[in-house]
């Protein structure tokens, strides 16, 4: 297996992990950090498709939140884990991935 489907396999891995409760966090947090960056270029990911990507774990992250039913039976709307997902453009024409958005 050459380096490039091992970091391949590693992001298809924690999108997998963005449905699952106990994997979740870890997910995330691999996405939010240099993890994920590293992997993606290893993989031949530009930023575009970065910023592609990342947008729709943040669409998982947010759904998955929203289907959480408490246990009286009310709806969550926790969007906690998915916050700092959201990709923006920054002053210096450069994409930031970790801009907090509230």
């Amino acid at each position: 297996m050459c380096i490039k489907s091992l970091a391949e396999a590693v992001i298809a891995q924690a999108m997998d992990d963005l449905s699952d409760d106990a994997e979740r966090s870890y997910a995330v947090r691999f996405f939010k950090g240099q993890d994920f960056r590293t992997c993606a270029e290893t993989a031949g990911m530009d930023l575009s498709g970065q910023i592609t990507l990342l947008n729709m774990v943040n669409k998982i992250v947010c759904n998955v939140g929203r289907r959480k039913v408490s246990n009286t039976g009310a709806v969550s709307m926790s969007r906690k884990s998915g916050k700092y997902l959201h990709a923006i453009r920054t002053n210096t024409n450069r994409w930031s991935r970790a801009a907090a958005v509230k």
